[in-house]
């Protein structure tokens, strides 16, 4: 789960994406910022507002090949690559067309490699659109059904 980098140091090997800065830039202004190697920590300035089909179809297409690039690095250096843990929330359209389209692109690449998906559903108390309260049930069951399909079960 770490890389011993040539000063001894050890560096997490994950990649945080987001398509809007918020989040990531937390994480880059955070007192531990210096845990990770910055090209790992990506970002956009286009919300998808919480729309499952822009974050899956339109806007993460500038972003997956990005990603796609940054996990062929990660995986050169893995000896014995046994599977990808991905962690998002469910409830607009970054956590759950982003992840659906980066699944899809895991699926094909790596083949049969285990994809252990960790998710966070929305809260009703939490959400900022009152409009998406109507439509979460049938969201998320269109979003978890979506990923499930790319998930490999044992």
């Amino acid at each position: 789960m770490y890389v011993e980098t040539g000063a001894g140091k050890h560096v997490p090997t994950t990649i945080f994406v987001d398509l809007e800065p918020t989040v990531i830039d937390e994480v880059r202004n955070a007192a531990y910022h210096q845990l990770f190697y910055p090209e790992q920590l990506i970002s956009r300035k286009k919300d998808v507002a919480n729309n499952f089909a822009k974050g899956h179809y339109n806007v993460s297409k500038e972003i997956v090949y990005l990603f796609l690039d940054r996990i062929r690095k990660l995986v050169d250096n893995c000896t014995a690559l046994q599977g990808f843990l991905v962690f998002n929330a469910i409830g607009g359209g970054t956590g759950s067309g982003l992840r659906s389209l980066l699944l899809e692109c895991l699926s094909v690449d790596y083949g049969k490699k285990s994809n252990i998906a960790f998710t966070s559903y929305s809260s009703p108390q939490n959400l900022i659109t009152p409009l998406f309260f109507h439509h979460m049930p049938l969201s998320s069951q269109l979003k978890t059904h979506t990923m499930s399909n790319y998930l490999y079960l044992r």
